[in-house]
């Protein structure tokens, strides 16, 4: 099934995957269309949990406010694919400042329906990285929407378009505004090529997709209530907390994002409440390799 709106502030639909369906739409310029196509429709959030997927692997790239930065980031996207020895991708522009990148499933994996494939796909997105790629688009439950190409934009009056290998590298800023103020066809698709490298990586995304979906299984939810219990009546905290405040989320992988939003979940669900001073001291102890983190107040 594939989900859709007709417009960004339009309910969301589905229909059955056909190629009669995927034509209705075009015909009908449906401006939001799932890249990925779900096994079932999810009657309850709960479902999401055992849904399976299948389509493209796709990379959306933006940076707002810096086009020049977005398109930097999208050649060297453009670039891994090409040293992963990926043959053929369809590039477009978004229609503002962005880029999306839409990989063929054969390309990496056979064409069927996969558990927890965005969960997948995020831990290949990870490995890719550059900057601006935007990381909120693999969740599981309905499938993310993209914009559809050649579809009138309701904000700006631009078009989502594709665009060639070439004119990736040779675009501009200006040329930018120029390849969106109207639709272009679609590039002819070159058939395409299995290569080890991405399956590679698409199989070592999936393994480790599933160790963390194991150890999220393992954990234990604990009531607000029981964990305010955790801080004793003259203030201490527990001594994993404690370890966190001074060291930091020292786990493999860990960074000063993760210990920030661990002990700020604490400090809120165990109503902490000089967590000022906790927060104050864990300033000084756990630095941030990319942001300033002191807390002077």
């Amino acid at each position: 099934f594939i989900y859709y709106q007709e417009r960004p502030d339009a309910p969301w639909s589905y229909v059955l995957e056909s190629t009669e369906a995927l034509k209705d739409l075009a015909d009908r310029k449906v401006g939001l269309q799932s890249v990925i196509s779900i096994k079932e429709p999810l009657d309850s959030e709960d479902d999401k949990y055992d849904s399976s997927y299948k389509g493209p692997f796709y990379v959306d790239i933006d940076l707002d406010g810096e086009p020049q930065l977005a398109m930097d980031s999208a050649r060297k996207f453009s670039d891994k694919l090409q040293d992963l020895g990926v043959n053929t991708y369809a590039i477009y522009l978004s229609g503002k400042k962005g880029f999306h990148f839409i990989i063929p499933m054969t390309t990496f994996a056979k064409d069927r329906p996969v558990k927890s494939l965005p969960l997948i796909y995020k831990e290949m997105a990870l490995e890719l990285y550059v900057n601006g790629v935007d990381m909120a688009v693999y969740n599981q439950g309905k499938p993310r929407l993209l914009r559809t190409a050649n579809v009138k934009r309701k904000d700006n009056g631009k078009y989502k378009v594709p665009i060639s290998l070439k004119e990736l590298d040779e675009l501009t800023v200006e040329k930018y505004a120029q390849l969106t103020e109207a639709p272009r066809p679609e590039l002819q698709a070159i058939q395409p090529v299995t290569s080890t490298r991405f399956q590679t990586l698409y199989e070592t995304a999936k393994i480790k997709m599933q160790k963390k979906q194991k150890a999220l299984s393992a954990l234990v939810f604990v009531p607000d209530d029981e964990l305010s219990k955790t801080v004793t009546a003259d203030g201490k905290l527990p001594q994993c907390i404690t370890l966190l405040i001074v060291n930091g989320d020292i786990k493999s992988g860990a960074n000063f994002n993760q210990a920030s939003i661990l002990f700020a979940a604490y400090m809120f669900r165990a109503v902490v409440n000089n967590f000022v001073k906790h927060a104050q001291y864990m300033s000084k102890t756990v630095k941030s390799s990319m942001f300033n983190s002191y807390f002077p107040c």
